[in-house]
């Protein structure tokens, strides 16, 4: 009788067990797709400056001479 209680107390352990895991996947996958739709808004934001950069040379400068320090 004893080891048919430690068979059901085991196997609640592991059901519990493993709904816990289940829940760390489903937060893990929501943080991977808000991660993901941040990257691709960085990628637009890049893409933007690159053309305005592209388009006023200008730009370039002085951005690089605020960088530098000059």
């Amino acid at each position: 009788m004893i080891a048919q209680q430690v068979i059901e107390q085991r196997i609640r352990e592991l059901e519990a067990a493993s709904a816990n895991g289940q829940q760390q996947l489903e937060t893990l996958e929501q943080r991977r797709q808000e991660l993901a739709q941040k990257m691709l808004r960085i990628a637009g934001a890049i893409q933007v400056l690159e053309e305005l950069k592209a388009g006023h040379p200008e730009l370039g400068m002085e951005a690089g001479s605020a960088a530098s320090g000059d």
